[in-house]
């Protein structure tokens, strides 16, 4: 971020002010916290299989982290955040 071009900040060049923020991302081995649970979701037993990950509860909420459900990928409809 520039203090010229991004604040409107009108200075000489050597009085700009510039920010960089620089982030490194690490990937987690998701398999030991993987498990597959079978979860009923109407009245006539329709069943669809969920993969949840348990890194962790989530307090006054979930035993689990996340909880993937398989047939998304089969429906196209993306995904839903859950506070």
């Amino acid at each position: 971020m520039d203090s010229h071009t991004i604040l409107g900040l009108n200075a000489d060049e050597a009085n700009r002010v510039t920010l960089r923020k620089v982030a490194t991302c690490a990937p987690i081995n998701t398999k030991p916290y993987a498990e597959l649970v079978n979860f009923t979701y109407d009245a006539a037993g329709d069943k669809d299989l969920y993969i949840q990950y348990n890194m962790g509860p989530i307090v006054d909420s979930t035993t689990y982290t996340y909880s993937y459900n398989e047939h998304t990928a089969l429906t196209n409809l993306g995904y839903n955040l859950v506070y």
